[in-house]
């Protein structure tokens, strides 16, 4: 077995893992895209359903894992690729038929008992939390590593072969090259720079995503999510520049030589290492800083958020034209999402697909 293929079944594993564990990070005012009061009886049902969507997801994974593995072991590309894709894909499948049942199951039990009237709605909000972000001047010690990108192969461009491997098979061969030239240089640093659009729209959504609180314990609400913000905002900053820093490894793995056994292990761990961040930081914080508790966390709960059911499509799915925010908290998952009511929401879709169209034009054409 490869240390590509190891690559990949850990890539798989950490999917799976992040699907499985989705329902335990969300606050206990939501639950499978539907809003709840948090009571105990309601605290009861959550956990079994969230105990059956989670044993769904083991049965899928028992089913799947296999299987992958069984394709990587024959080592044929054209296998490895087609099953891999079919993992990756039955695995979201799995994981958005266990989503839907208990959103089904959920969403008819409450109308069944009445639970939008069990506390009252109040509706609370702190738009000053938005500022509790790291700095974006952060964002400026991209620009020295994108620098370095460039003048790494130009210090040593003697010692850079005239073809460059850019892709390697499951064996380690090299599969597709890249010659010495303006597109060898330039196709990390247009790399880095998507990756710095990404984080920047993604800080900018934290930025600009509405802030409701909890009503019955506003206090810890603000504080949860100040947290959340806080502690997402490093991540997107700096994990970004860390996948820009291994962008750094193209020019310095042609001009030293360096193996693709090497470059996979660098690439495994660096990644593998930002992956890991992430979930530690989702299951440490929760959803909306879900899991940061303190001595107020056992408040008797005197009120609910108003219930906006109404407008979540599949629990999933935003639409809320009379609502001016743009970004708005996920219901399952961690992080934000779109209000597709908002046309506004519907531009910056589009420009992201002229960008990522544009990208891909350019990357292929330097790449040639």
């Amino acid at each position: 077995m490869t240390i590509l293929s190891i690559f990949l079944i850990v890539q798989w594993l950490i999917l799976w893992a992040v699907l499985a564990i989705t329902p335990f990070l969300l606050p206990s005012s939501e639950a499978f895209g539907i809003n709840l009061p948090d009571t105990e009886e309601v605290k009861r049902i959550v956990k079994r359903l969230n105990k059956n969507y989670f044993f769904i997801m083991l049965v899928s994974g028992v089913a799947i894992f296999p299987i992958l593995v069984s394709a990587i072991m024959k080592a044929e590309d054209a296998l490895l690729f087609n099953t891999y894709i079919l993992s990756f894909t039955l695995t979201l499948v799995f994981a958005a038929i266990a989503y839907y049942i208990n959103h089904s199951k959920l969403k008819k039990t409450k109308e069944q008992r009445n639970w939008a009237q069990v506390l009252p709605q109040v509706a609370m909000t702190m738009p000053e939390i938005k500022k509790n972000l790291v700095s974006p001047w952060y964002f400026l010690l991209y620009l020295p590593v994108i620098a370095l990108t460039l003048i790494i192969p130009s210090v040593f461009w003697d010692r850079i072969p005239d073809s460059v491997p850019l892709r390697y098979d499951i064996q380690g061969n090299p599969v597709i090259f890249i010659e010495k030239g303006i597109g060898f240089l330039l196709w990390p640093v247009l790399m880095q720079g998507f990756i710095c659009l990404i984080m920047g729209f993604v800080y900018l959504s934290m930025r600009f995503t509405r802030v409701r609180l909890d009503p019955s314990n506003p206090k810890l609400s603000a504080q949860q999510q100040s947290v959340f913000r806080k502690r997402w905002s490093i991540f997107t900053v700096f994990g970004g520049l860390a996948l820009c820093l291994l962008f750094m490894m193209f020019p310095l793995s042609a001009a030293f030589s360096l193996g693709p056994s090497v470059q996979f292990v660098i690439i495994f761990t660096w990644t593998i290492g930002i992956v890991l961040w992430a979930i530690i930081l989702s299951i440490n914080t929760g959803q909306l800083g879900s899991r940061i508790t303190s001595k107020q966390s056992g408040i008797k709960k005197a009120a609910q958020m108003p219930d906006e059911d109404k407008y979540w499509k599949a629990g999933v799915f935003y639409y809320n034209p009379d609502d001016p925010s743009v970004f708005v908290e996920k219901r399952f998952g961690v992080g934000f999402t779109l209000n597709w009511g908002s046309k506004l929401a519907w531009l910056i879709l589009a420009g992201f697909i002229i960008v990522l169209t544009s990208f891909i034009i350019v990357v292929n054409i330097l790449t040639a």
